[in-house]
C-alpha cells in the first residue's frame, strides 16, 4: 500500500513481428495500451487481478486479414500494517472500560484489520507486569477472565497486534473495574513492626486495594492503644495523617517518640462494599531505663537477711531482666542475682547480724544494660544475747508465739504431772534445795540429785525445742534462750512453766 508498482507484460514477438498491447484491471476496460503498466500510490482499491493482452495482424497474400492474440493474467495483492480495529469487553465495544462485580467471569474480545494477518495477543496489564491471556496468528483473538479477583484482576487489559509492515506494535487498551471491599495490596505489602529509638521518627503505611476508592481521608481512621484501649489519633504537631492522590495509601507519620508511643497502632478504611482494618506495632531498640525507687524495707530487715524494692523502669522495647548486687561495706567484690521482670521485690538472705552491706541493681535486655542505681547501705540487725532474762526478751517472745507456747507447754507439762509428784518419803534429801535453803552444804544433798527427773524433764525440752523450729529466725533463737532457762528451773523441780 502507497508504493508504485511497474509491470512489463512479456511476449515472444509473432510474424509479422509488430505488436500491440492492451492493459485490463478486473475485466473492465481498457487501462493502458504499452508494454509496460505502471500503478503509483496503490490502494487497497488497486488489489485485484490485472490481464495484459498481445495481438498482431496476420495479412497473407490472397487470404483475409486475421488477428492473432495472447493475454495473461496476475493478482496484485495490496498489504498494510496491522490496525486494531476493536477491544472489548462482554460486547462494551465503544467503552474504555467496564465495571464487573467480583468472582464474575468477563469475556475480552480483539479483532485487527491486517494484511498478511497479524499476530494478536491479549495481556493483563494491571500492575505495570504483563500476563498472558492469550495469543493467535489471526485477525481475531478473545481471552476470559474466570472469577475475577480484585487484588490481581483489576486494571488495564491490552490487545498487540502487528504484522511484517508494522514498525511499531498496534495497541488497545481497556479497563476493568471490579467492585470489592477494602483489602491490603498483595503488591504492596506493609510493615507491620517498625523499630525505632526514642526521640526519632516513624512511618506507618497502609495500601489497599478497593473499588470504588475510598471518597476521602475520612474514610481512614488511625487509631493508637493507650492504656489497653483504642484512641483515635488526629492531626498535630507529633502526629501527621497523609492520603495518596489515587485514595488507596495512607500515612501515619510520628515525630519525636516518646515511650508511649512505643504501642499498638491501627488504621481502618471503608468504601461503598465494605471495610478492613490493619494493625501495626512500634518497638524500640535500646537498652532498657535504669530501675526507679530502689529502697530497702526496713521492716524486713533481720539478721541474715534484707528486702529490697524497686520501681522498673521503661525496657527499651525487649523483655527486661534485674540484676541486684551486694557486698559487704568492708569488701570489693559484689555479688549479683538475676531476678525476672515480673518481679518488683527481692530478699537477699544468707547475710551475716550485725554487718553493713551495700546493694545496688540495674536493667538489662537483649541490647544492652541500664545504669546503675545508686548504692544503697543496710545493716543487719545484731543477735540478741542469750544472757539473763529481760523482760523486752519475754515480752518480744510472748506477744509473737507465747499463745501458742503457752498451750502447748501446758498440755506437755499436764501429761506429766504425775511424774513430778513426790512419792511419801521420796526425795526427802533434796527439801533443803526445794525450800530453798541456799546455804546448806553440798555433803548433805544427795549425788543422785543431778539425775532426778532428768529424761522427763529432757522429753519437754525436746518437745518445745521441735516448736520453735517451727517458728521464724528470731522467735526461734527466743524459745531456745527459754528453753535453757527453763530447763535449769525444772531441774531443780520448781514447776513454774505452766504460768508462763
Amino acid at each position: 500500500m502507497n508504493t508504485t508498482l511497474s509491470v512489463t507484460c512479456p511476449y515472444t514477438p509473432g510474424n509479422p513481428a509488430e505488436t500491440r498491447f492492451t492493459w485490463f484491471y478486473a475485466n473492465t476496460s481498457a487501462i493502458g495500451s504499452n508494454q509496460n503498466l505502471s500503478l503509483s500510490n496503490v490502494q487497497l482499491t488497486g488489489e485485484g487481478y490485472y490481464k495484459c493482452r498481445v495481438n498482431n495482424t496476420m495479412d497473407p497474400t490472397g487470404c483475409t486479414a486475421e488477428e492473432g492474440y495472447d493475454e495473461t493474467t496476475f493478482f496484485v495483492d495490496v498489504q498494510y500494517p496491522a490496525k486494531i480495529r476493536r477491544f472489548s469487553a462482554d460486547g462494551s465495544v465503544f467503552a474504555s472500560s467496564v465495571t464487573i462485580n467480583e468472582s464474575q467471569t468477563v469475556t475480552l474480545l480483539c479483532e485487527a484489520d491486517s494484511d498478511p494477518l497479524a499476530t494478536l495477543e491479549i495481556v493483563n496489564f494491571t500492575k505495570s507486569d504483563e500476563r498472558l491471556l492469550g495469543e493467535a496468528h489471526n485477525n481475531t483473538i478473545s481471552a476470559r477472565v474466570v472469577n475475577a479477583r480484585c487484588e490481581f484482576d483489576m486494571g488495564v487489559y491490552q490487545c498487540k497486534g502487528k504484522n511484517i509492515h508494522n514498525a511499531v506494535q498496534q495497541v488497545r487498551e481497556i479497563e476493568i473495574k471490579i467492585a470489592c471491599s477494602p483489602r491490603p495490596s498483595p503488591f504492596t505489602t506493609p510493615i507491620v513492626t517498625a523499630y525505632r529509638r526514642r526521640n526519632s521518627s516513624a512511618i506507618l503505611s497502609f495500601t489497599i486495594v478497593a473499588y470504588p476508592p475510598p471518597n476521602d481521608a475520612s474514610a481512614y481512621v488511625w487509631r493508637k492503644q493507650v492504656d489497653g484501649k483504642w484512641v483515635t489519633l488526629l492531626n498535630n504537631n507529633r502526629f501527621q495523617i497523609r492520603l495518596s492522590n489515587d485514595s488507596l495509601q495512607t500515612n501515619l507519620s510520628i515525630s519525636q517518640l516518646q515511650i508511649d508511643d512505643f504501642t499498638n497502632y491501627s488504621v481502618r478504611v471503608n468504601n461503598q462494599v465494605g471495610s478492613t482494618e490493619q494493625t501495626f506495632v512500634i518497638r524500640a531498640t535500646e537498652q532498657p531505663s535504669v530501675p526507679q525507687q530502689l529502697l530497702v524495707v526496713d521492716a524486713m530487715v533481720t539478721e541474715s537477711s534484707v528486702t529490697v524494692k524497686w520501681t522498673p523502669g521503661f525496657n527499651g522495647g525487649e523483655d527486661q531482666w534485674f540484676v541486684i548486687g551486694y557486698k559487704k561495706a568492708a569488701d570489693e567484690f559484689w555479688t549479683y542475682i538475676n531476678v525476672s521482670s515480673t518481679v518488683t521485690q527481692l530478699s537477699i538472705g544468707d547475710l551475716v547480724a550485725g554487718t553493713k552491706y551495700e546493694v545496688k541493681m540495674y536493667a538489662e535486655n537483649i541490647i544492652g544494660k541500664s545504669d546503675e542505681t545508686t548504692a544503697l547501705s543496710v545493716t543487719t540487725q545484731s543477735v540478741i544475747s542469750d544472757n539473763g532474762s529481760s523482760p523486752s526478751v519475754g515480752a518480744a517472745v510472748g506477744g509473737a508465739v507465747g499463745g501458742i507456747l503457752a498451750v502447748v507447754i501446758f498440755v506437755v507439762l499436764w501429761k506429766y504431772r504425775n511424774a513430778f509428784k513426790r512419792k511419801p518419803g521420796e526425795g526427802a534429801q533434796y527439801d533443803d534445795l526445794f525450800n530453798r535453803q541456799a546455804d546448806v552444804l553440798a555433803a548433805n544433798t544427795s549425788s543422785e540429785y543431778e539425775a532426778y527427773r532428768v529424761g522427763m524433764i529432757m522429753d519437754i525440752q525436746m518437745r518445745i525445742i521441735n516448736l520453735s523450729k517451727q517458728t521464724s529466725t528470731r522467735h526461734s533463737r527466743k524459745l531456745r534462750f527459754m528453753n535453757i532457762r527453763y530447763y535449769h528451773l525444772a531441774a531443780n523441780r520448781i514447776i513454774v512453766l505452766r504460768t508462763v
